[in-house]
């Protein structure tokens, strides 16, 4: 074996191999490395992604026709197999109570109630959804509610449309690119990013929704279909009320730069539509304070909302930078958005347009958004891929080879999702994750099957979108004053959405509740019934 030949073996290999002394043997130089240096790890999976496509790119494109489609069959047959992997690991995951579920509940109701046609209530309060939020992109979720009224279903849809997304990538990239390797590189690169997978593993946002809707107007745009752009286009705001920014500053990117006049000013006069009808006029229907999430940003003295921000940054420029760079956790964000598409959409500076509004909202942010991952990654993670495609038509123009620019993408890729992507989905980590046992399981089960179907229903975070209730009978708990017929809980399931110290003191409080009695306790799952409840 030639010593190049030993070269790309070392180097296909070298990335499970430090997998395996990280998660699986902890060697303690290379944890603190990838756990406390993420922009020193990002650079190296770069530079080694560089040195491999740089030694097998030359040979994969000196391979027979045959042979280059035979490779290409087989990677789409594996690309298929990894997104089949990923929606069952999901769907098994919440069948099991391992998945956080987070706002599945939330949206249920939200989507029971429309399916009513009512105006979603948060709760059992009387502030409505659109006191927060506009997302009628769930309005298209109604008709399934019609049929079948379970939170399940939510899951399944979302991640399945999410993962979907890898297909318009795929056919824009071999349409553009000129490269169906290139193109599963990019669609492989989506998949396996950790911010996206995040947000469809571990509960339902309708936000999620929007990479995939983004691609296939990207898609359509570069095939010329103006109507499908449209159409793409319309559901991609209807997403949330925050998406208009983002499509804005495409909108102004295919103004300015890919001189596309019609599409790029039907795309700016929609997108600044819809920021005035929902910042403007529906938002503060429902809640005179306005958007209650422009808190999270800073803004000047005289102005609020975006008007605030600009503000801020126009008479605060150092205390601007500082906030832009500050906590580190900021820094780490700008590198897991953009190191695992090889940083390639920065070589670009006309395509920084298209994912600008998404990493300023990152960067600005003063809480959780700041974050990779969540739901708060689906916009970000989209337009920088979008950006990275706008990058590479240009470098392939100065250097023509696609199987080295797709070998960078995917090493690249693997290499970050193996140390930062969501591990609960990696096929690696099977088995690896803390879940209930199956004796655990049926426990919960069969206290789930004492519960009268016409009582309501206080249960824990995680349980709650597991019972088939309607929607007014249903809360999550237990919480003082407790005031359900039954509530249940999980002693082995992971707090959610509260403190623990409040969760445990919660059960202990309903513990010595006098109005409520222990009926059920069994490999810690608890139900309790309240002595006032009667058939």
């Amino acid at each position: 074996m030639s010593l190049s030949r030993l070269a790309i073996c070392g180097l296909a290999l070298l990335p499970l191999l430090l997998f395996i002394l990280v998660f699986y043997l902890r060697w303690s130089p290379l944890v603190n490395l990838f756990t406390n240096y993420v922009e020193i790890s990002y650079i190296l999976f770069t530079l080694l992604a560089i040195i491999f496509s740089s030694l097998a790119a030359p040979r994969l494109a000196g391979i027979s026709s045959t042979a280059k489609s035979s490779l290409v069959m087989a990677f789409k047959l594996l690309l298929c197999a990894y997104a089949g992997s990923l929606l069952l690991i999901t769907l098994i995951r919440y069948s099991n109570y391992t998945s956080e579920v987070i706002d599945v509940s939330y949206y249920h109701l939200a989507v029971w109630q429309l399916s009513e046609f009512k105006i979603p209530k948060i709760w059992e309060s009387t502030t409505n959804l659109w006191s927060q939020h506009f997302e009628p992109i769930i309005f298209f979720l109604v008709p399934v509610y019609w049929l079948v009224k379970d939170a399940g279903i939510l899951m399944l849809i979302q991640s399945g449309f999410v993962i979907s997304g890898f297909i318009p990538l795929y056919l824009a990239g071999k349409h553009l690119l000129r490269s169906r390797f290139l193109g599963l590189c990019i669609g492989a690169a989506y998949l396996s990013f950790g911010g996206i997978q995040f947000g469809y593993a571990y509960g339902f946002h309708p936000i999620m929704f929007f990479p995939s809707l983004f691609f296939w107007m990207y898609y359509f745009l570069n095939r010329q279909k103006l109507f499908f752009y449209c159409l793409f286009l319309i559901l991609a705001l209807l997403v949330k009320e925050e998406i208009s920014l983002p499509i804005i500053f495409w909108g102004l990117y295919l103004l300015i730069f890919l001189k596309k006049r019609l599409p790029g000013i039907v795309t700016i006069i929609l997108g600044i539509f819809w920021y005035v009808f929902c910042f403007y006029y529906f938002i503060p229907r429902f809640n005179p304070q306005g958007f209650i999430y422009w808190g999270q940003f800073p803004t000047g003295a005289h102005y609020s909302g975006l008007l605030g921000i600009i503000e801020f940054a126009l008479t605060r420029p150092l205390l601007l930078v500082k906030t832009l760079i500050t906590p580190a956790a900021k820094i780490q964000t700008f590198f897991h958005s953009f190191g695992f598409f090889s940083f390639l959409p920065l070589l670009y500076p006309q395509s920084w347009l298209i994912f600008f509004p998404s990493l300023m909202q990152k960067l600005l942010s003063s809480d959780i958004t700041a974050l990779n991952g969540f739901h708060y990654s689906a916009v970000i993670g989209a337009t920088v891929i979008i950006a990275g495609l706008e990058s590479l038509r240009r470098l392939l123009a100065r250097f023509p080879h696609p199987v080295f620019w797709g070998l960078l993408i995917l090493y690249t890729a693997v290499f970050s999702n193996l140390f930062y992507g969501y591990h609960r989905l990696s096929p690696l980590l099977f088995f690896r994750e803390t879940a209930l046992t199956d004796q655990q399981l049926l426990s919960l089960q069969q206290a789930i099957s004492l519960i009268p179907p016409e009582a309501s229903v206080s249960a824990h975070y995680m349980i709650a979108p597991h019972l088939h209730k309607p929607y007014e009978k249903l809360r999550t708990g237990p919480k003082i004053p407790e005031k359900s017929d039954f509530v249940l809980t999980d002693i082995y399931l992971p707090i959610v959405l509260q403190d623990v110290n409040d969760a445990t003191a919660n059960l202990t409080d309903l513990l010595k509740n006098p109005r409520y009695q222990l009926i059920f306790n069994q490999n810690g799952a608890l139900l309790f019934k309240s002595k006032t409840y009667s058939p």
